[in-house]
């Protein structure tokens, strides 16, 4: 998943400058580690793959889910059988998650995307975990609040990137947006840049049109995942 037209990042008064074909984009250092710790790499049958975690907030009261989010693409009903391992690669350590009954998984093929409950057992500190864009998240028409919205996707390579981008369309439940890569790392997250909340994960490319990535709007994910977990 090799960067395209993008230049060396640099430290700069507490901040990293990411220079792009976009503009400048400051990302404070505290949210880099954040993310840092949030993202991984999956390794799976075919090499590897991107995910990330993240809380998934109840509609009804505030308790919050840990899980891990990735593309069913990369993490499918083969890899996520009863006593299989799945092995998380951050950049400071290593993380094996053992998939037994008791562990709530949701696959959707269809929009191409995969949760697996993180359990108190994982002993995965809460800091690690993503908050979700609630403007996002509860709203329908979020058009306005998201059509050239400057945007960060972050992937682990053999190291953690960052490639800065803008939403340029919104149809149905996937983005469209203009990003300094190709070859958009799957499964990693769409941040917001205004807040570094979770507006969707990232897909691939678009078909039609290889200059955009594809992604899919968090709040579906989330609303299939409650679907499924509400009525178990």
């Amino acid at each position: 998943m090799k960067k395209n037209n993008e230049k060396n990042s640099k430290k700069e008064n507490g901040n990293i400058t990411i220079e792009n074909n976009f503009n400048y984009q400051p990302i404070p250092l505290k949210k880099i580690n954040r993310i840092t710790k949030s993202v991984c790499r999956i390794k799976n049958k075919n090499g590897y793959g991107g995910g990330f975690l993240c809380y998934i907030p109840f509609p009804d009261n505030d308790s919050k889910f840990p899980t891990l989010i990735t593309c069913y693409h990369i993490l499918d009903e083969n890899e996520i059988l009863t006593g299989s391992k799945i092995y998380l690669s951050f950049k400071d350590f290593d993380y094996t998650i053992t998939i037994d009954k008791s562990r709530k998984i949701f696959t959707n093929k269809k929009l191409d995307f995969t949760i697996i409950e993180i359990k108190t057992d994982d002993e995965i500190k809460s800091q690690y975990f993503l908050e979700i864009d609630k403007i996002v998240l509860n709203n329908d028409n979020i058009a306005q609040y998201l059509i050239d919205t400057s945007i960060i996707l972050s992937g682990l390579n053999k190291d953690i990137f960052y490639l800065p981008g803008k939403i340029k369309e919104i149809r149905n439940y996937y983005y469209y947006y203009y990003c300094s890569t190709v070859q958009g790392p799957s499964g990693c997250p769409i941040l917001n840049k205004s807040n570094f909340q979770v507006i969707g994960m990232n897909i691939g490319v678009e078909k039609q049109n290889y200059s955009l990535n594809l992604g899919i709007n968090i709040k579906y994910l989330i609303k299939e995942f409650l679907k499924f977990y509400l009525n178990k």
